[in-house]
């Protein structure tokens, strides 16, 4: 196999693994083995370790000592911390798409806030939450700076598997969620100014980090009540670092 196949291979085996974490197969503080994996994903075990080294650069995965590479375990604070980054980057991106932005776009959206109602009147945890990222992701589309929308979708990615590799694809605010969406588009269609539209999307997003992380140490300290399965290395409740 040539430096070039193995990178690629490298690559395919990463975006495997880091999905795996973001649905919850694989959960925090989960050893990952090379070998194990190497089979999963037909692959030898040189580019899955390649793969490991690239999500230890993003911080999905971290070596301990005895153990070997395992999943990150979850800190609220880093989360709290990510969160808000990437709530300024999207505000930032979707403020730079109003001059831009068509009548067409707010429709798509709406169409995705209408379904991500029925997925929550149906208890459909996984397919509202997707709907939710087509949602807020349909708005920035025609973002005139593409390093800013890079940036941004690399970055909910990381989001995306830090949080599924503790709780999976599960609820984290459904009160007010539909209505604040709603709200926007309204702002967006009667062309609120950049700033207004900029400051609205940095409080909904705050308000879904801060509910999450309520929702996820509850969640833990449930988990750790009935003596469910627990990251490795944490206490009844999640550390803070």
């Amino acid at each position: 196999m040539t430096e070039q196949q193995t990178n690629s291979k490298a690559l395919q085996a990463r975006d495997a693994i880091k999905r795996s974490i973001a649905a919850g197969r694989l959960q925090a503080g989960q050893r990952l083995v090379i070998s194990q994996l190497a089979r999963e994903l037909k692959m030898s075990p040189v580019p899955v370790r390649e793969a490991i080294r690239l999500l230890e650069s993003e911080g999905l995965v971290t070596f301990a000592h005895n153990v070997g590479a395992q999943v990150t375990d979850f800190r609220p604070q880093e989360y709290r911390h990510m969160m808000s980054t990437l709530s300024v980057l999207e505000g930032a991106a979707v403020a730079q798409t109003v001059p831009h932005i068509r009548q067409q776009t707010i429709d798509e959206a709406r169409f995705y806030n209408r379904h991500l109602i029925e997925a929550l009147k149906a208890s459909r945890f996984a397919e509202a939450n997707r709907f939710s990222t087509l949602f807020h992701r349909v708005l920035y589309r025609d973002c005139p700076n593409r390093y800013l929308m890079q940036t941004l979708n690399e970055g909910w990615a990381k989001a995306a598997a830090v949080k599924g590799a503790v709780f999976g694809l599960l609820p984290g605010r459904v009160d007010g969620l539909v209505e604040e969406h709603e709200h926007l588009l309204q702002m967006l269609e009667k062309k609120n100014s950049p700033d207004e539209v900029e400051a609205f999307i940095r409080a909904h997003r705050e308000r879904n980090t801060e509910a999450y992380l309520r929702y996820a140490q509850q969640a833990l300290s449930d988990r750790a009540a009935t003596g469910g399965p627990r990251p490795a290395g944490s206490s009844s409740r999640p550390r803070e670092s």
